[in-house]
């Protein structure tokens, strides 16, 4: 039992390690993109959510279902006959490949623990919508529930995509941004 408590403790200090971690990239990100004018901080706060303000995270309006596929240092995003490619790290690809192939390494990646934790703690993840595409960077959400309580929680992509993945999740993105970002497929 001592064991099973040492185990949990220490997933919970990784997950927040990695929150604060991505906190912190977020914040460099946005005083790199240097905006000034407090509108644009307005939307940007509407883009992430904030806790307690959800406004039907569960509407699909504008959205498409997306398939996923993977390539070199790229993911493939598809519906119907638009695709786009997605730039990413070695690391991020070998994740979302990993969970395309229902695969799982000898010791478990990040996202294999988030599942982990998520179902042990009967959370279940509800949607995940890839949602703004804003000065070439993709905002996304995911929404998780537990019992009557909803919490939608801004994330990168990439981890949305590698955590819904291994959920069986559908994964949606804004029709808007295939149209822009996409190309003719069929």
């Amino acid at each position: 039992m001592k064991t099973i408590t040492k185990i949990l403790i220490v997933c919970i200090a990784i997950i927040i390690m990695l929150n604060l971690y991505l906190m912190g990239n977020t914040y460099n990100m946005l005083r790199e993109l240097n905006i000034k004018d407090i509108e644009q901080n307005t939307k940007i706060e509407q883009s992430i959510g904030v806790l307690g303000e959800i406004n039907d995270p569960y509407s699909l309006d504008g959205y498409t279902e997306i398939k996923v596929d993977v390539a070199p240092q790229t993911i493939i995003l598809s519906s119907n006959c638009s695709s786009m490619a997605l730039p990413l790290n070695d690391l991020q690809v070998y994740s979302i490949k990993n969970a395309l192939q229902k695969k799982i390494e000898v010791r478990p990646t990040t996202h294999d623990t988030f599942k982990a934790l998520i179902e042990n703690y009967n959370i279940t993840l509800e949607l995940v919508k890839i949602t703004e595409m804003k000065d070439d960077v993709y905002l996304s959400e995911m929404i998780f529930k537990s019992d009557n309580k909803v919490l939608n929680l801004d994330t990168k992509p990439s981890d949305a995509i590698a955590i819904a993945l291994r959920t069986g999740n559908k994964i949606y993105m804004k029709k808007s941004i295939l149209e822009k970002s996409g190309k003719y497929s069929c």
